[in-house]
């Protein structure tokens, strides 16, 4: 295939470009195969999870099934590209084998950068491509068990074959566009966005073709100009086709296709929502980038809209590409931002970024056009969609899965005094100063001035990120209050199956987090039975009550697991195996007994407003309960403490009810003070009750934490 006239350069100069681009691929892999080794344990969940479980399953018998049934759809080509790390023995070698697979997939993103830049840019400027889409702060996710990772190269390569098609619409690169297409949709469903992009693509590279000619604008030029592509429109018009049969005679809905997402099709959006949402992803895509690629092309675009412009097909048929790709996958992203997450999805449309730093080397190999209004225009426009960022609502935790773009600021904003008031200023006065950059710098200088700080600002995005990932993974991995990750597997014998009790925490969030990090890093733990609570992820499960007369577990399944894993709060009688901070391992007799639950008490031993422990097994004539306020260091909050013991029975309905109290107790609670009670304890069943009142907030004084809480309590014997 030969390359453009103009953009021709010696073989052996492209041969240099393409052993220093492999060369920065394989110190890049080596990097974060390093840097992967410090990322502790899976940090998205629960998709982390879901992943890992279709992996294993497909491992084990070719199948995707989580917890031995039917999980979300998700999408399943993942999965079955790391299921080889699961024919590898402990989970801390499965971990590191699928993160490794990640890194090696994702990486390859860099090959269709590099020969879509052979097309467009020289040698040098190739290599300068291929290291900038390398500085990404999207490789993080190579540190994630998430789809990204292979849907990154995937998309990169769909809209390759894309320009390629544009550019020279042979029948082999028309069915090439539509394999890698099909490809694409495949590993992400959100990938059908590439029939509108390719539609749109079409339109555009038409338009600067007829406008480079000098042709006028009309019906009859552009449907002749489009008639080579009609195999493409063909191909594209049957796959719907048959689509829209196959679902019909199913009996179903179209959007039915969609996977987990299929409601996406059928909710209502407000239009005032997603224009807001969709400005503020055009928004923080241009800062994702660096703000001067986008600059670059405004520009761009604008000089091949002009009539004789001068560009060649390959320049015409990137910059249709790349427009079409950046608009339509924004619009899409932002729409669904708008209903069903209300933040800023960048990791549902970053793929996008190396077209791109793609745009920024062609803009910099083109000599660095700056005609005065298309690049005051090109200059403001980053400028403006950065000012209408929300700040305030945008950074916070919830951006670490999703927004790598707005991670150092958060990350600065807790570092300035003025807090986001002055990351505003921070941002404003970058994109400001990058707008100059852009539009002043002297020509002789401006190349590697520009080239420098997109590719600083860029490594220092992804060197704030890994950090503020990697303490959160920390977090979560202590968070579980294991020592030892695969404890449960390392405790009972080789052939045994455990199961989770789960429903027993005063937090289910958090227990279902418990949850899905144990079973993640114990293949041994292979079922979950809910008492009345699901971790509300649609992941099988199986279903438990507890009788509340006599304490015991009454179980959905025909068989009684001889392990189970429940929570502290949750205290069965049977031998104690193992445990951490957070669980504990059993090993039981039929039937399943509950000694003792406990509620309104969280993991860290803070109740709220009332707390209270039920036992249904005689465990001593005394009950002590300790409340206290030692771990309180601010300002004090005088509660009093209402401590009520009652027999525990069940009325003629069936539904539990208490006696009358055969022990109270009260006391007026300050901070740093502590005290045990040891009341009389009556026969089984009984229930301690605990009531704080006023309870307090340490958001009140400055502190993070936004629970009311009334005292941390410890029950004993």
């Amino acid at each position: 295939m030969s390359r453009p006239r103009l953009r021709g350069a010696p073989i052996a100069s492209w041969r240099t470009a393409s052993i220093v681009s492999a060369g920065l691929v394989v110190v890049a892999i080596v990097a974060r195969l390093w840097l992967t080794r410090r990322m502790p344990t899976p940090w998205i969940l629960v998709d982390e999870f879901i992943y890992s479980e279709y992996a294993k399953s497909f491992a084990a018998g070719g199948h995707f099934l989580a917890r031995g049934g039917v999980g979300p759809s998700l999408g399943h080509i993942y999965p079955a590209v790391i299921s080889p790390a699961w024919r590898f023995g402990p989970m801390s070698t499965v971990y590191e084998v699928a993160k490794g697979i990640n890194v090696v997939v994702m990486t390859l993103a860099v090959i269709p950068a590099f020969l879509w830049a052979r097309r467009l840019v020289s040698p040098v400027y190739a290599i300068v491509a291929a290291a900038l889409t390398l500085a990404l702060p999207a490789f993080v996710y190579t540190d994630a068990l998430m789809t990204e990772n292979v849907f990154f190269p995937v998309l990169v390569l769909a809209l390759y074959a894309l320009a390629l098609a544009l550019e020279r619409p042979t029948l082999p690169f028309q069915v090439f566009v539509i394999c890698t297409l099909g490809l694409a949709v495949a590993v992400r469903v959100q990938a059908i966005v590439l029939v509108p992009i390719f539609v749109t693509a079409l339109v555009l590279k038409i338009l600067l073709d007829l406008r480079s000619s000098g042709t006028r604008l009309g019906i009859r030029p552009a449907v002749s100009a489009a008639r080579p592509y009609a195999p493409s429109l063909v191909l594209i018009l049957a796959a719907a086709a048959a689509y829209a049969l196959w679902k019909a005679a199913q009996g179903v809905s179209i959007t039915t296709g969609l996977g987990a997402y299929a409601g996406t099709g059928s909710n209502v959006y407000s239009a005032r929502d997603a224009f807001r949402w969709v400005v503020y992803h055009f928004a923080e895509l241009t800062l994702l980038v660096g703000v001067i690629p986008v600059s670059a092309f405004i520009v761009l675009f604008g000089l091949a809209w002009a009539k004789r412009s001068g560009f060649e097909p390959a320049e015409r048929a990137f910059l249709a590409t790349t427009a079409a790709a950046v608009v339509w996958l924004v619009i899409e992203v932002g729409i669904f931002a708008s209903r069903f997450s209300l933040r800023i999805e960048e990791r549902n449309m970053f793929d996008v970024a190396p077209l791109l730093l793609l745009a920024f080397v062609l803009w910099l190999h083109r000599g660095m056009p700056r005609p005065p209004s298309l690049t005051a225009v090109a200059a403001f426009v980053p400028v403006a969609l950065l000012l209408t960022l929300p700040l305030e609502s945008l950074l916070n935790i919830s951006i670490l899965s999703d927004t790598f773009g707005l991670i150092p600021f958060w990350r600065l904003a807790t570092r300035l005094s003025g807090g986001v008031n002055d990351v505003r200023i921070v941002l404003a006065a970058g994109a400001l100063a990058a707008g100059i950059a852009f539009a002043a710098l002297p020509r002789r200088i401006a190349a590697p001035l520009t080239v420098g700080a997109v590719a600083a600002f860029l490594i220092g995005s992804s060197y704030s990120v890994f950090g503020a990932v990697q303490g959160f993974a920390r977090g979560l991995d202590g968070f579980t209050g294991a020592t030892n990750r695969s404890w449960i597997d390392d405790a009972v014998p080789a052939n045994e199956q455990v199961a989770f009790l789960f429903g027993g925490a005063v937090d289910p969030s958090a227990e279902a987090k418990i949850l899905w990090e144990t079973e993640f890093w114990n293949r041994r733990l292979s079922s979950v039975y809910d008492l009345g609570q699901s971790d509300g992820q649609a992941l099988p499960s199986l279903a438990a009550s507890a009788d509340p007369r006599t304490g015991r577990i009454v179980l959905a399944s025909s068989t009684t697991p001889r392990y189970v894993v429940a929570p502290l709060t949750l205290k069965l009688v049977g031998r104690r195996v193992a445990a951490t901070s957070s669980l504990v391992l059993y090993e039981l007799r039929p039937p399943i007994q509950l000694g003792e639950t406990v509620d309104g008490i969280y993991s860290d031993r803070w109740m709220g407003s009332d707390a209270g422990l039920t036992r249904y097994v005689a465990h001593g004539k005394k009950i002590r309960i300790t409340v206290s306020r030692a771990a309180w260091g601010g300002p004090d909050v005088p509660g009093t403490v209402r401590i009520d013991v009652r027999p525990a029975t069940v009325a003629t309905s069936g539904a539990p009810t208490l006696g009358k109290p055969t022990a109270v107790r009260t006391w007026t609670i300050h901070g740093g003070a502590e005290k045990t009670f040891t009341l009389p304890a009556p026969a089984p069943p009984y229930r301690v009750e605990l009531h704080i009142d006023p309870t307090f907030s340490p958001a009140q004084f400055g502190q993070p934490d936004t629970r009311q809480l009334g005292a941390q309590v410890e029950f004993g014997p």
